[in-house]
């Protein structure tokens, strides 16, 4: 007799990719996708989420670097500009 092996359809919410979509717009709200699905190892699903809570943290620390550049920039800016309209300004710039 001729078997066929019949490989299951995966669902779309279990498939990888669409974990990492998930992770990538979603970043730890998308971790219940990755523990709901059967076809990961627990050594996996927390190894995973461990990874995707370190990008996480990794992602905020850098965004709060770049925030608190900005804005001492920004004041730098500000500063400037108030010392320039506070300076005694000539009549006769040659």
């Amino acid at each position: 007799m001729n078997q066929q092996v019949i490989n299951p359809k995966v669902k779309v919410i279990d498939s990888l990719w669409t974990f990492t979509v998930a992770v990538a717009f979603a970043g730890p709200f998308a971790l219940p996708l990755l523990w709901r699905n059967p076809r990961f190892s627990l050594r996996t699903k927390i190894i995973s989420s461990i990874l995707v809570i370190a990008l996480t943290l990794a992602i905020l620390w850098i965004f709060e670097v770049v925030v608190k550049d900005s804005y001492q920039k920004f004041q730098d800016l500000k500063e400037m500009q108030n010392q320039m309209q506070n300076s005694p300004q000539s009549a006769d710039p040659q």
